[in-house]
């Protein structure tokens, strides 16, 4: 049995959906022990290609996992960085556009190639592709608009020929989406118009972390890709201009920086030098960080009106929560679904965030209430509901 799975950035990032890829082939190794696994990803050019055993050792030590080399192969094609926002020559922004799409469409087809000849295909990533596997499966972090929909597709007839195909078999090749919440599932349904019997929401599966820490500090922990969606910047101005956090509460930034916008790096080093922070830390450093800080925050999402750019589950926000962090995240996206009322704060501007994390500091007898409700609400998003979820989704695919 041959089981190939296709995540874009799994070689050089760190995320929640390379997190998720990572746990499902853990997964898949488990319940298909005699499977070959091909994993496809993309390279990024200043890296060295890492080889199948590298990528096992780097996926098990940022995720706590224990994937096995046996029966596992990982094959590449180069990834070209296209932004055309970063041209002000209204030609060249035109040339990176058209360049961007005919890669879209290579992309396409590399994936369609890749996917011939497997038992099963599982999409892990956020890009428009189509699998041709005898069963196929998409996980759905959050639905793209149609190709068709852009601006060069919808003028150009080439690229709306292509853009309409590509379209057509994502929507039509595979046998169920996996949407990562129900916040997601709804604009699949909405987007794509993808009928119910074949969604299933599937949480991410999360490792918890068993916190050896008795006495929290009074440490608020922002944990996450370092780039500028995840508002990072914003929660710590508004973090700094609170006198009483910054004489009571220590400030800690932990997450990747590879492959992420340099400038922004070094914008926030330079402009809150009162900030500790740890990047790429290893899987243990990070569970150290969750055991210590008693306040979780997250705020992707905030001034922002497109779905797209909320934040569409939260894995870090289960993390922090099974290491007794109390969550104080926004009120948008798939934090929703999280952070139920009594296990955590949901705010709706910088000033309830603040307000909210004075709070918890100020009433430590409150806060452990809400921390014990919170490490509680956590284990729903286990891995082993996430493993009894999909062995039954497995099973139902292959007898469909």
């Amino acid at each position: 049995m041959t089981i190939s799975v296709y995540m874009e950035t799994l070689a050089y990032k760190y995320g929640g959906a390379e997190a998720y890829t990572a746990s499902l082939i853990s997964f898949i190794q488990k319940y298909y022990p005699n499977a070959n696994v091909k994993v496809i990803t993309e390279h990024l050019a200043n890296r060295n290609i890492l080889s199948a055993s590298q990528l096992i050792e780097m996926q098990n030590s940022a995720y706590g996992l224990n994937i096995k080399n046996a029966n596992f192969s990982v094959s590449y094609f180069d990834f070209e960085k296209i932004d055309e926002h970063s041209s002000k020559n209204r030609l060249e922004k035109i040339f990176r556009i058209i360049k961007r799409e005919i890669y879209a469409n290579y992309r396409f087809k590399k994936i369609r190639d890749f996917s011939k000849g497997s038992d099963l295909f599982i999409n892990c990533s956020f890009n428009v592709v189509s699998g041709l596997g005898k069963k196929n499966i998409c996980i759905v972090h959050f639905p793209r608009v149609r190709c068709s929909e852009s601006g060069i597709n919808k003028r150009l007839f080439w690229f709306r020929k292509k853009s309409q195909k590509r379209d057509f078999e994502y929507a039509n090749s595979y046998d169920l989406y996996l949407p990562n919440s129900f916040f997601t599932a709804e604009h699949l349904k909405n987007r794509w118009g993808t009928v119910d019997s074949k969604i299933k929401v599937l949480y991410p599966p999360v490792k918890g972390v068993n916190s050896s820490v008795g006495k929290k500090n009074n440490q608020i922990l922002l944990c996450s890709r370092i780039c500028r969606p995840k508002k990072i910047d914003l929660v710590l101005r508004a973090f700094s201009e609170s006198a009483f956090l910054k004489q009571n509460a220590r400030m800690i930034l932990a997450g990747s920086v590879i492959g992420e916008d340099e400038e922004f790096i070094t914008e926030i080093k330079n402009d809150f030098p009162n900030v500790e922070f740890h990047f790429d830390p290893t899987r243990s450093e990070l569970e150290r960080l969750y055991s210590e800080s008693a306040i979780f925050v997250h705020a992707m999402g905030l001034n922002e009106t497109n779905p797209e750019n909320f934040e569409h589950f939260g894995i870090t926000t289960v993390e922090a929560m099974s290491a007794g962090c109390v969550p104080v995240v926004i009120n948008k996206g798939g934090q929703k679904e999280i952070v139920t009322d009594g296990t955590g704060f949901r705010w709706d501007s910088l000033d309830e965030l603040v307000e909210e994390t004075e709070w918890l500091i100020k009433n430590p007898d409150e806060a452990e209430k809400i921390r014990q409700a919170s490490m509680e609400r956590s284990r729903f998003f286990t891995g082993k509901i996430f493993e009894d979820r999909l062995k039954d989704i497995l099973s139902e695919v292959a007898h469909a």
